[in-house]
């Protein structure tokens, strides 16, 4: 069976009680409760939260305030703010690699003799 997916843009605001089923990803606002059912939610860089958030596993990279439980693992990056207790089995506080731009050209000559 796939899984599906589902996005909040970040034009969208929630009040109250979000409960699904699918991997979620959200890139607005929800004041309330988030409870994702054996699913994983994807808190994006925009998004802000106000909520407690139950989930399979909780990837933060936005603004979270509230509790978040993971039944697995809750992941947050350097880009998160979260204000709130944490309870999953593994906690992981993770940097995100910096976006580098580089340009390499290599010139290579050889002498006969």
């Amino acid at each position: 069976m796939k899984q599906h997916m589902g996005t909040i843009g970040p034009s969208v605001l929630i009040r109250g009680e979000l409960s699904t089923t699918d991997d979620l990803t959200i890139e607005g606002q929800v004041e309330g409760k988030i409870a994702l059912h054996g699913s994983a939610l994807t808190i994006g860089p925009s998004a802000r939260i106000e909520a407690e958030v139950v989930a399979k596993v909780v990837n933060v990279s936005g603004k979270v305030e509230g509790d978040i439980t993971a039944i697995e693992a809750i992941n947050i990056l350097d880009t998160a703010t979260v204000n709130g207790a944490l309870s999953a089995p593994c906690v992981g506080i993770k940097k995100e690699p910096p976006s580098v731009e580089r340009s390499t050209s290599a010139s290579v000559s050889r002498s006969r003799g």
